[in-house]
């Protein structure tokens, strides 16, 4: 038996609610490094929400967030989610 499955995902880079602060006043940009299938398979989004477009695939796999703040606000951070 053969399987279809396929999941609509995107994913975003936001503040908490309530922070009195919106994630672009400390956030320059974000690097999206996805599975080498994606074309192409590194985004870098420089406009707060920081939000990948919307992806269609059928399996799991590990995304990694490169994020690199405003001068003042820290170092270049890693988060990886999967």
């Amino acid at each position: 038996m053969s399987c279809s499955c396929s999941y609509q995902w995107s994913l975003r880079l936001d503040v908490a609610s309530g922070y009195p602060h919106g994630v672009g006043d400390f956030v320059r940009s974000v690097k999206y490094d996805l599975h080498p299938t994606f074309s192409p398979g590194t985004v870098t989004v420089s406009e707060a929400p920081f939000a990948l477009p919307s992806y269609r695939g059928w399996g799991t796999f590990t995304v990694t967030a490169h994020i690199t703040f405003h001068e003042g606000y820290g170092e270049l951070s890693e988060v990886r989610w999967g």
